[in-house]
């Protein structure tokens, strides 16, 4: 009879343990509506998305497929914070999923004004139904967007990618910072002599596995720069963050992922600008 029970404790012990490994294992699928954006003003799939969307995608490398997340975020100068009556930009994001692993493209693209200098492409965001324009996002909030314009002789857009990894503990997920990588396109314009992407990754410290909070906050940046890069070359960096820890996304206002872009166009410096994610 010892025997039996000592077998049966050990069966509960092999199935605890069993399940504490289980959780902390890498998300290998993910609902989609987890990855949402913080401040998104649009969220859609790549399977409602309109053919010239997809080929602003395809000319500027960035995959997509039915079940990609499409976006448009707002995008601020650096330091500046985002309020109601703040100015702001708008920009498209692609957010596809491997493994657990998570690829967040975002996407800028600036054009000449007349003094020369470059300014933001904003994504127009329509209060309007459903359009029948080739390039129309139906967005689950119900508005649409048209993108690209027309010409883009003289544009110039760069796309930076965050990648990270994803855990759950059925109840929040938790986020493993470790890569990001830039690349450019362009047109007839522009010398473009320096590109610096950094992605930031800023939460409460927990473990993995069993996912307890460490009583600290962390700040983790992975920063990809380069001067006199090459259109449609990618530059990357890799730098994961703690071993043995995860970043829950709250704790603080500046909890959260976010990409900040600088870059330096015909001698005139960019002084950055930051998307929210």
């Amino acid at each position: 009879m010892d025997l039996i029970l000592l077998a049966a404790v050990m069966s509960v012990f092999v199935g605890l343990f069993s399940s504490a490994a289980a959780s902390a294992e890498k998300i290998e699928e993910i609902d989609t509506s987890l990855l949402a954006s913080k401040g998104a003003l649009v969220q859609t799939k790549g399977s409602l998305v309109g053919q010239s969307v997809i080929d602003y995608f395809k000319a500027n490398d960035v995959p997509v497929d039915n079940n990609s997340i499409i976006e448009i975020l707002p995008l601020t100068q650096s330091g500046n914070s985002l309020t109601q009556d703040s100015p702001y930009h708008t920009v498209l994001s692609v957010t596809n999923v491997e493994n657990g692993e998570v690829h967040k493209d975002v996407l800028v693209t600036y054009a000449d004004e007349k003094d020369g200098s470059l300014s933001v492409v904003d994504v127009p965001v329509n209060s309007k139904g459903v359009q029948s324009g080739s390039g129309e996002v139906q967005p689950f909030a119900g508005t649409t967007i048209e993108f690209p314009p027309d010409s883009w002789d003289k544009r110039l857009t760069i796309r930076a990618t965050a990648v990270y990894d994803t855990y759950s503990d059925g109840i929040y997920t938790y986020y493993s910072p470790w890569g990001a990588y830039f690349t450019y396109t362009k047109g007839t314009a522009n010398n473009i002599s320096f590109i610096s992407v950094d992605y930031i990754c800023d939460g409460a410290v927990y473990s993995n596995p069993g996912f307890k909070y460490q009583n600290r906050s962390a700040s983790h940046s992975v920063k990809v720069s380069q001067s006199n890069p090459n259109a449609s070359t990618m530059y990357s960096n890799t730098k994961y963050f703690e071993s043995g820890k995860v970043l829950l996304l709250s704790g603080s206002p500046s909890a959260g992922n976010s990409i900040t872009f600088e870059f330096t166009a015909d001698g005139s410096s960019n002084n950055g600008y930051t998307v929210k994610f």
